[in-house]
């Protein structure tokens, strides 16, 4: 396993990088049952390596990911797997990516019980890697799944910078409501409820100017901003929240 742990995006061939990964998986599915036959498994793999079929590949890799997660003691040995994983999603024609990318990330976030530090360590590993266009909903995903596991401690040094993705992503104003309100909610119960309440401000925002007769889901929101305003002790001015211009 010491390629696959050498370093997340080695610049290996992709030969050399499949054949490790199928190697690891046949030795961790031998060693749970020494009867399994992993033949026909190594030879599909080798020949679709052999012949550049990145996507086909990746399909016989994200179809071990119960082997990968629950079969090997070692988070780095699951890590390992994922960064060859990764490595070819990088590899993949580009009309293949989305697919894809969405694929690993539904895997990824199936169980919520689980290893599930490990899986947003690697779900951030492959935002890190990811395209403008992929980014928003791959890291919405993050967030929503950080939220369901009460794990929003290990990516909330990250939030500091959603504006400025946002920006950056040039998504529809409905999409950075949602992502803002994503994160709200994900600091809605954790020490740092203060930061969620000013992402709440933000979504709020979004409304200034607005055709008053879309503001039904701008008013719910702002009554729960007031409320959670009241719950936090050291916000004591409401009249941003009382005030927002809505005039078109």
């Amino acid at each position: 396993l010491s390629t696959l742990m050498a370093s997340s995006y080695v610049e290996l061939s992709m030969e050399d990088s499949a054949f490790d990964l199928v190697r690891h998986i046949c030795n961790v599915r031998r060693k749970k049952d020494p009867e399994d036959d992993t033949t026909e498994f190594y030879n599909k793999c080798v020949g679709l390596s052999s012949e550049g079929k990145i996507a086909a590949l990746l399909s016989l890799f994200l179809a071990e990911t119960e082997v990968l997660f629950y079969e090997q003691e070692a988070d780095g040995d699951v890590e390992g797997c994922y960064n060859v994983i990764v490595y070819l999603l990088r590899r993949l024609p580009k009309e293949d990516v989305e697919q894809y990318v969405k694929q690993t990330c539904d895997l990824l976030t199936l169980d919520t019980i689980h290893r599930t530090q490990l899986r947003i360590k690697i779900m951030a590993n492959i935002f890190n890697v990811l395209d403008t266009p992929l980014r928003y909903d791959f890291y919405r995903s993050i967030v929503v799944y950080a939220t369901k596991t009460n794990n929003v401690d290990m990516i909330s040094g990250q939030f500091g910078q959603v504006e400025e993705w946002l920006h950056q992503w040039g998504v529809s104003v409905e999409a950075k409501r949602q992502l803002l309100l994503d994160v709200a909610h994900a600091l809605a119960g954790s020490e740092l409820i203060l930061e969620g309440y000013k992402f709440l401000k933000m979504f709020l925002k979004t409304w200034d100017g607005v055709d008053p007769s879309t503001l039904v889901q701008a008013t719910e929101r702002a009554a729960t901003t007031a409320i959670e305003a009241i719950r936090i002790p050291n916000v004591y001015q409401y009249e941003d929240l009382l005030g927002r211009d809505t005039s078109s």
